[in-house]
């Protein structure tokens, strides 16, 4: 697929523990308007999850829509790992579609968090919201290691590509020069094809009801928007904030400069120059460097629980806490006390900020994510963020000047 034929514009926004959404794509490129297709988006856990059809026939899939990698999979017909058998799911057979192409590449991913797939490239066509993709590189995975639950299986990729939008490999961690020679005889034409709409076409999700909700899982709560932005659906100014221009790692798909962290007056950081926060939408945390992290708990009087990751902060305390503000090039962003603590069941509190251990950039989960809409331009290498027109909604926006 050539990329540059694919013009989109589109917004997203979502919820912590959002429970639905729905997809729309306008295809600049047909000539016969501007016409908008939805699709829900579910949540699982404060995740989201959508349908997409690969193959010819087609076959639905509910994957993960995920903007921190640029990989789209899902479990094959070899895949025999306890997440590909657990669930009477669907699995993707290559010979049984008429439009499938063996690149003859295999790969091994490692996700941040210690979630593999090995996967077989293929190309194959795939749809979403009924608009179909030629030529999609696809992911078929024969072995499967702590991904998917019992509503998705398998993950689409929406950033964490090059700049000409390819895959970038060094987003898991695996040098190009690593990748095998079927890679490098074809790498031309994969970065042309790769993720159509992913990465050539700006998208994004809008909250459409308060996290206060009742939730239910075909509950439609959030819009996942493609192809334009529905300037009806937040409120106020939507800011849009650079990508980084340089030293920003493996991709600049979608990272932010970052400067500041500041919870009131209780705690405030400041970080070194060219310090980054990557939107992560396959976790539902905040999480940066150990010893920033480990800094920012101190102050809150929380201790660190090593069988689980999180630390846990008196509940006394966390009515005593404001919003967690970030300071980004060209705006302060507030998330809301309740989007980055939480109160379990049993009465216990904790925050949701992790660490990432061992990484350099901050990771901005569904914790943050969920409370705006959000918008992904690939061509502008802009992300813009609004306050969604719902209520309650206490996340705040105030544009700063940007550096020069």
């Amino acid at each position: 697929m050539h990329l540059k034929a694919l013009i989109i514009s589109a917004a997203i926004a979502s919820v912590a523990c959002a429970d639905s959404i729905s997809f729309s794509v306008k295809r600049k490129w047909n000539k016969r308007g501007d016409s908008i297709h939805t699709q829900s988006l579910l949540s699982d856990n404060g995740l989201f999850a959508g349908t997409l059809e690969i193959g010819t026939p087609p076959k639905e899939f509910t994957v993960l829509f995920d903007y921190s990698s640029p990989l789209t999979w899902v479990p094959s017909s070899k895949c025999h790992s306890t997440e590909c058998t657990s669930y009477d799911r669907p699995v993707y057979d290559p010979s049984s579609s008429s439009s499938s192409l063996d690149l003859h590449q295999k790969h091994s991913v490692k996700y941040n968090d210690g979630k593999c797939v090995d996967i077989e490239l293929y190309q194959d066509t795939l749809a979403i919201a009924g608009v179909p993709f030629k030529d999609f590189d696809i992911g078929s995975a024969y072995s499967v290691s702590n991904i998917g639950t019992d509503i998705y299986s398998g993950y689409i990729g929406l950033g964490g590509y090059n700049d000409d939008g390819g895959i970038d490999w060094n987003t898991f961690g695996k040098p190009q020069s690593d990748a095998p020679s079927a890679y490098n005889q074809t790498q031309s034409s994969l970065k042309k094809r790769l993720n159509g709409f992913a990465s050539n076409i700006p998208n994004g999700r809008v909250v459409k009801r308060s996290s206060g909700s009742k939730k239910r899982w075909n509950d439609d709560y959030a819009l996942f928007i493609f192809g334009g932005i529905k300037q009806n659906l937040y409120t106020g100014k939507m800011v849009f904030l650079d990508l980084p221009t340089c030293d920003f790692g493996d991709s600049r798909y979608w990272k932010l400069e970052v400067s500041c962290l500041k919870i009131g007056n209780t705690f405030d950081l400041k970080f070194k120059p060219k310090t980054l926060a990557k939107i992560d939408s396959s976790s539902l945390f905040i999480s940066g460097p150990s010893s920033d992290v480990a800094a920012l708990h101190a102050a809150l009087g929380a201790e660190y629980q090593e069988s689980s990751g999180a630390y846990t902060i008196d509940c006394a305390t966390v009515s005593s806490l404001s919003g967690l503000t970030f300071s980004f090039d060209g705006a302060d962003i507030t998330v809301p006390l309740d989007s980055w603590t939480h109160k379990s069941q049993d009465g216990v509190c904790s925050t949701l900020i992790r660490s990432n251990q061992g990484g350099a950039d901050w990771g901005l989960g569904e914790a943050f994510l969920s409370n705006f809409y959000a918008n992904f331009d690939y061509q502008k290498r802009q992300v813009g963020l609004a306050i969604p027109d719902i209520s309650p909604n206490s996340a705040t926006i105030v544009e700063t000047k940007k550096s020069s």
